[in-house]
């Protein structure tokens, strides 16, 4: 229907608005065709078309077609896809927590790298070595939190794999088919993630190895550097002493 003194007309099957007209007063509104008007003014007059909405046939459930069979069915697959979903929101946990894990362990490792190029500078060397520090924290951190979600999702598992045995046995095998699926798919995700894990972790073991020999060589070079200087300035010093001794003896001669 339209709103006469408004500047809106409204569908009078769906109530759908038809938009902003020019005149202020619509003098008459007459139905051309279900969902067509025409609508005229003293200034205008246009077509508005309007796709009326199909009411929805509800009906009431056939009691002849709820089975014992299909009952079970239909809690088997709602059963499937509650765990459907905990596996995706457990495996994606794990892939966020195995990213994070990855760029703190990338971090460490660029830490430990510019940690080699400072040996020497003890300022410098300390500041780098709180740093390091607290990355090596941060890495246990992430271990101990992919850990955790790995003893839920081998739980998760377990009710994937139990679910899907229900759900064949109640008849509803491609819910069974397909929540294998999921599950494999899953788990193809988490091993690429796992893996890329691993080579950084790689990485980071043989820079540590590395670093290892880097200053024990380093120290050495310090000690045997300390060791000279130590000779060297003992050997001014018996020099002296022997110089002093002599003018001594000079002395005692010469009086």
């Amino acid at each position: 229907m339209a709103s006469l003194g408004a500047l809106v007309s409204v569908c009078r099957q769906c109530g759908t608005r038809l938009g902003r007209k020019t005149c202020l007063w619509m003098q008459n509104v007459r139905q051309k065709s279900p969902g067509i008007f025409l609508v005229t003014s003293s200034s205008t007059a246009f077509l508005a078309h309007c796709q009326a909405k199909e009411k929805l046939d509800l009906q009431a459930p056939d009691a002849s077609k709820l089975s014992q069979e299909f009952l079970l069915k239909a809690a088997s697959a709602q059963t499937a896809d509650a765990v459907s979903t905990l596996l995706s929101q457990t495996a994606h946990s794990l892939i966020e927590a195995e990213k994070k894990y990855r760029f703190t362990v990338e971090a460490l490792i660029k830490l430990l790298e510019y940690h080699l190029t400072v040996l020497g500078n003890p300022a410098e060397e300390d500041r780098v070595w709180d740093i390091i520090l607290q990355g090596r924290a941060g890495v246990e951190k992430y271990e101990k939190h992919i850990k955790e979600l790995l003893m839920l999702y081998s739980c998760v598992q377990k009710l994937v794999d139990a679910s899907a045995e229900v759900a064949f046995l109640a008849g509803s095998e491609f819910t069974s088919t397909s929540l294998g699926e999921r599950s494999y798919n899953v788990q193809r995700h988490l091993d690429i993630a796992r893996k890329e894990s691993q080579q950084m972790e790689s990485q980071l073991r043989e820079l540590q190895a590395h670093c290892i020999e880097v200053i024990a060589e380093h120290a050495k070079k310090e000690e045997l550097k300390k060791k000279a200087e130590d000779e060297f300035f003992g050997e001014d010093e018996s020099e002296e002493s022997e110089t002093a001794k002599d003018n001594e003896h000079t002395e005692q001669e010469q009086s």
